[in-house]
């Protein structure tokens, strides 16, 4: 039975949905961008059946997450939720605690790793995305982000406050060709981003990333942190779809020189950007299978 609860953060009341075996081990999944906790369904039961108890927290500006201050800046990006997720890990002593995230949530779970290391992530399986740092982007990734160069203008941030649904369906067939969105599976995706904070902490994840929004301060030590050394020391699987629109292979390919513990990269025939939608049990089986594999290097 899926029970949504609370978390009060330093900056949120961050709603999550919490299921499986009551004393299972803990697994964090995050959502990415545009989506929602929904698109883990068809992946929880494989890792309830496999002892896992499962937390999936909808991310700022999603769902019936909220800031705890109206008026604060609603700031978004990997830094910001990767906080956000500590706070949610210490509050609910969840350490270490595997992670699987896709898109937002894959940035946020190897920004997360980056930071605090093995004391707070076991084990980290992440979908969809690439880790590299600013200024090493292909021309392909470039053109892949033309919805990131729109939001920079003003017509491109008023098509988002207006037109979120339509835009987000849009990316959704252009990233996964081969996903069949149904009018029943849209209307509930899109009703995750009525939150009124929705278009501002999108419209800030981007402008802030190419400078046309400066950083916000609160987190400038996280982010010189990052900025000073990527590196990542938790065992992570990365998996992208070979359909993926939103994501480079040739960039994503060149993630292996961030990592100093376990690496695996696989990419999926059949698949696009939102995999875990569209292969749910292969995901769920591959997830399993890698985090027991550490689990089991770890001594655990």
């Amino acid at each position: 039975m899926v029970v949504e609860k609370y978390v009060k953060t330093s900056k949120l009341q961050m709603s999550y949905e919490v299921s499986g075996p009551e004393n299972g081990r803990p697994l964090i999944l995050l959502h990415g961008w545009p989506d929602c906790v929904r698109t883990f369904d068809e992946v929880l039961p494989h890792l309830h059946n496999c002892g896992y108890k499962t937390y999936v927290p909808s991310l700022r500006g999603f769902g019936n997450t909220s800031f705890l201050d109206s008026e604060a800046r609603k700031t978004g990006g990997p830094i910001a939720i990767a906080e956000d997720i500590k706070e949610m890990i210490d509050i609910l002593e969840l350490a270490p605690v595997d992670i699987i995230g896709q898109d937002w949530g894959a940035l946020a779970a190897m920004a997360l790793s980056s930071l605090y290391g093995s004391k707070l992530v076991k084990s980290e399986v992440v979908l969809s995305a690439a880790w590299q740092l600013p200024g090493h982007m292909s021309l392909d990734q470039i053109k892949n982000n033309w919805y990131q160069w729109f939001m920079a203008t003003q017509a491109g941030a008023d098509y988002i406050r207006k037109r979120q649904s339509e835009i987000a369906l849009y990316l959704w067939k252009e990233w996964s060709p081969g996903f069949q969105m149904t009018a029943q599976k849209a209307r509930t995706l899109t009703s995750y981003f009525q939150n009124e904070d929705w278009a501002e902490v999108t419209l800030d994840t981007y402008r802030t990333r190419w400078g046309i929004k400066r950083p916000d301060k609160e987190y400038a030590d996280m982010r010189q942190r990052l900025m000073q050394s990527a590196q990542i020391k938790v065992p992570t699987l990365s998996i992208i779809g070979k359909e993926d629109r939103c994501v480079d292979q040739t960039a994503a390919d060149q993630m292996q020189k961030y990592f100093e513990a376990p690496f695996k990269q696989q990419f999926w025939n059949n698949a696009g950007h939102f995999i875990q939608r569209e292969q749910p049990r292969e995901i769920a089986y591959a997830a399993t299978d890698w985090l027991g594999q550490t689990q089991l290097v770890a001594g655990k």
